[in-house]
């Protein structure tokens, strides 16, 4: 008996169907990893946007002006190394005063005067000592820091 065309052409028209549904999936899915791409990308540009301007932002916030505006605004006051002190466990200790307070040629001639005295202990520390003797820190009004 002669078998008919019918499953074949059944059988065939059911493989393009599955084709061609695949193809079409394989297309959506295509498409919708294009629209994540574009939103990714677009996020990436914003995140990196936001990344520039906070630097900015910490730049200027950075700057030696701001800071020193910042400073005054909390009530600290720049302090002038006067002199430094090696305490009893070795770790050496800078004396410091107000600027306001002090010239900084009465701060210079102090400094040169107690490096001086303390050039014993070790001349890196009596380099040190003259080198950070113009530095200036800040603290609050009143009593030096000790």
């Amino acid at each position: 008996r002669p078998v008919g065309r019918t499953p074949f052409v059944v059988l065939v028209g059911g493989l393009m169907l599955a084709g061609l549904i695949a193809l079409l999936m394989l297309h959506t899915l295509a498409a919708q990893d294009a629209f994540r791409q574009t939103s990714l990308q677009q996020r990436l540009a914003a995140l990196t946007d936001t990344e520039q301007q906070l630097e900015q932002k910490v730049q200027v916030d950075s700057s030696p002006i701001t800071l020193r505006q910042r400073a005054k605004a909390l009530g600290l006051v720049p302090s002038v190394v006067t002199g430094y002190h090696r305490r009893a466990d070795g770790r050496v200790v800078a004396r410091e005063v107000p600027a306001t307070s002090v010239s900084p040629a009465t701060a210079a001639a102090t400094s040169t005067s107690a490096t001086s005295t303390s050039a014993t202990s070790t001349s890196a520390t009596s380099t040190s000592a003259t080198s950070t003797s113009a530095t200036t820190k800040h603290h609050r009004h009143g009593a030096p820091r000790r």
